[in-house]
């Protein structure tokens, strides 16, 4: 097959049956998604087919119905519209599937893994240095979206050069904070972090959970109050700072099925800024994400573990507080680095106190 594949998405259906492909579970969630309930003409697409198309048609049909690995994936670069993709993998074949204007497949298969998860993360400009900075922390699903909704009201008033001007700027009050939240939600512009993550989050727009939301996130000390104000902490601003300045931002949802067959899914945001990748990773039965940079070494280990066999990063995935150190750059005698049990930030080795958030080091 010497071009993409272009296959009516309203034909899909009547196609995979004719040709007789099976579908499995993930077929079937695959075809759900991507699903036109106007049927097309099916006879007059494949007599359209030049004579490669149709030899590499079955081959193509048993990825997109028998896959067993799906990743969905969404991108937004510098700021323009969502591209929404997906990666699809079974034991023999691959390849990258995107929807263009005409609502039809456009099937790229691709020879290998390893071309598959760089046709990926190529969007996420891996010759970038590497992480400038080793903060790692979990913030409670419930209060991933009042922290990316700041985020982006942060990122507006920077825009509208508030923040260049005055203290005042960074100001952020309840009422403008739930203003701003509740337009994210009913308005969606998926440009910004939280329209974009509204898929991986259950929204709670009452104003007393908000201002719980905002509690929680006092308590991780990425931000503070003064009077009737909040403000980002000196962490929480370099942080906010380094997600404002993005180049890219790309949503993952993998699904694929254990040694008994059962579905499980994986999902994580992805966050390019100009020296940082920041990885936002949905805990396994933890009911928290993950939120950590990546060098360029562990974002090549994390994509390999999403396509493993078992589909799930178990290397980045951690279920106790000194596991974190398996997402960022050992030192150079490569003995982990510790982490500050109050707002888990690395900690330096000759220090007694913590640089960021003041906390007395205790040696084991």
């Amino acid at each position: 097959m010497k071009k993409n594949l272009l296959i009516p998405c309203n034909i899909l259906k009547s196609l995979i049956s004719k040709y007789k492909s099976g579908l499995n579970q993930l077929g079937e969630i695959f075809i759900d998604e991507i699903d036109e309930k106007a049927s097309g003409n099916l006879e007059e697409w494949i007599n359209s087919l030049n004579l490669d198309e149709k030899e590499s048609l079955p081959k193509v049909l048993k990825l997109i119905g028998t896959p067993n690995l799906l990743m969905n994936v969404g991108i937004v670069i510098e700021g323009d519209s969502l591209i929404r993709s997906w990666a699809i993998s079974n034991d023999a074949y691959q390849g990258f599937i995107g929807i263009n204007e005409n609502k039809m497949l456009e099937i790229n298969m691709i020879e290998n893994m390893t071309k598959l998860i760089n046709s990926i993360m190529i969007y996420l400009d891996m010759a970038v240095p590497s992480a400038e900075s080793n903060l790692a922390f979990k913030v409670g699903i419930d209060d991933m979206p009042t922290l990316f909704s700041l985020i982006d009201l942060h990122q507006r008033k920077k825009y509208s050069g508030m923040l260049d001007h005055t203290w005042l700027g960074e100001e952020l009050f309840l009422e403008d904070i739930e203003y701003f939240f509740k337009e994210s939600v009913l308005n969606p512009d998926e440009r910004w972090l939280l329209p974009f993550s509204l898929d991986l989050f259950e929204v709670e727009e009452k104003s007393s959970e908000l201002e719980n939301s905002l509690q929680r996130l006092q308590t991780l000390k990425l931000l503070e109050r003064k009077k009737e104000a909040w403000y980002f902490t000196p962490q929480g601003r370099t942080f906010a700072d380094s997600c404002i300045n993005r180049i890219s931002q790309m949503s993952l949802s993998v699904i694929d099925a254990d040694v008994e067959g059962k579905l499980q899914k994986t999902e994580c945001i992805l966050i390019r800024s100009n020296r940082t990748l920041w990885l936002f990773l949905k805990e396994l039965g933890d009911n928290t994400m993950l939120i950590t940079t990546l060098s360029g070494e562990k974002s090549g280990e994390f994509f390999n573990g999403l396509f493993s066999a078992e589909g799930i990063p178990r290397e980045v995935g951690i279920s106790q507080e000194p596991e974190i150190s398996k997402t960022v750059n050992k030192n150079k005698v490569g003995k982990a680095p510790a982490f500050c049990s109050n707002c888990g930030s690395i900690l330096n080795p000759n220090k007694k106190f913590c640089n960021i958030c003041g906390k007395k080091i205790i040696n084991n």
